[in-house]
C-alpha cells in the first residue's frame, strides 16, 4: 500500500462519516418540520414563512453535502492532488495487504458502534421520561424523539452488522 492509497482510504472513511452526519441533520430537520406541522394542526398560528427557511436549509444542506460526499467517494484523486496529501513524502510502500473493502467494512462497523454508543443512552432516557409521564404519542410532541432515537439506534445497529 502506498501513501496515496492510504490517503484515498482515509478520505473515503471521512466521506462515510460525513454521510452519517448528513443523515442525522436530515432527521433533525424532519423532526423540526413535524413539530411545525403538529403545531399547525393543534391550532397554533404558524406563518407560511416559517416553512421556507427549514425547507431551504434542508435542500441546500442535502445538495452541498451530497456533492461533497460524491466527490470524496468517487473523485478522491482530485482531493489528493488539490490537498497535496502525498507531496514531499518519500514514496515508500507499506508492506501489508488488506483489501479496501475490508478496511471500509471495518470502518463502517466502527462508525456503527459509535452511533450506537451515542444514541442508546439517549433512547433509554427518552423512553424513561415517556414512561414516567404515561402520555400517548399524540398528546406529547416530545415523544417523537423516541422514534428519532430509535431510528438512529437501528441505523447504528445496521452499520454494525
Amino acid at each position: 500500500m502506498t501513501i496515496r492509497t492510504f490517503w484515498t482510504i482515509f478520505l473515503k472513511i471521512v466521506g462515510l462519516w460525513i454521510l452519517v452526519k448528513i443523515l442525522y441533520s436530515f432527521m433533525d430537520n424532519i423532526m423540526f418540520m413535524m413539530n411545525l406541522w403538529f403545531a399547525m394542526r393543534s391550532g397554533a398560528t404558524v406563518q407560511s414563512s416559517d416553512w421556507y427557511s427549514p425547507v431551504a436549509v434542508v435542500i441546500t444542506t442535502i445538495g452541498l453535502c451530497a456533492l461533497l460526499v460524491w466527490q470524496i467517494f468517487f473523485n478522491t484523486t482530485w482531493f489528493n492532488d488539490k490537498l497535496r496529501l502525498d507531496k514531499d513524502v518519500d514514496e515508500e510502500k507499506i508492506d501489508m495487504y488488506i483489501p479496501r473493502t475490508t478496511i471500509l467494512a471495518v470502518m463502517s462497523m466502527v462508525i456503527g458502534g459509535l452511533v450506537l454508543v451515542d444514541n442508546v443512552p439517549q433512547l433509554a432516557t427518552q423512553i424513561f421520561a415517556f414512561m414516567q409521564e404515561k402520555e400517548l404519542f399524540r398528546r406529547d410532541p416530545e415523544s417523537r424523539y423516541i422514534i428519532d432515537r430509535g431510528v438512529r439506534t437501528l441505523f447504528g445497529a445496521l452499520l454494525l452488522t
